[in-house]
């Protein structure tokens, strides 16, 4: 079967990573560890609430639960702007740094309704977030 210029460009963008297209990952702010990204363009509106995905970049090697190394985890993020509290709805942890290398392992929800601290990244990240 011959593949087109056009189909084999598709096949190229289905077997590439979210994370290298289709994204718009800006710095939110620095926290002790590392870098807190979020991608404007998976801002997601539910009413008072919003959906986006964050990535957080560590300086150094972090050990996750399973004691692999890991360099950055990758976060979809339920944020209720009204009451100001968030959920962690999907984690997944990367062996290289913003979001490359191998996924080490993913978890699904791995929290209830948590309050945003106040001058916190999370809460920077929820005033950019919510004001979308």
């Amino acid at each position: 079967m011959r593949l087109t210029a056009l189909g084999l460009t598709w096949v190229l963008l289905a077997g590439a990573s979210p994370l290298t297209w289709a994204a718009d990952w800006a710095a939110v702010g620095l926290f002790d560890q590392g870098t807190f990204y979020i991608d404007r363009d998976s801002i997601a509106r539910e009413g008072e609430a919003r959906k986006v995905w964050t990535m957080l970049d560590y300086r150094q090697p972090q050990h996750n639960s399973h004691g692999k190394t890991y360099r950055s985890t990758r976060s979809l993020q339920h944020i209720q702007c009204k009451t100001q509290q968030v959920k962690t709805l999907s984690l997944s942890f990367y062996s290289g740094a913003r979001g490359s290398g191998d996924v080490l392992s993913s978890e699904g929800v791995i929290q209830d309704w948590q309050p945003i601290p106040p001058d916190s990244v999370v809460a920077k990240m929820a005033r950019t977030v919510c004001g979308a």
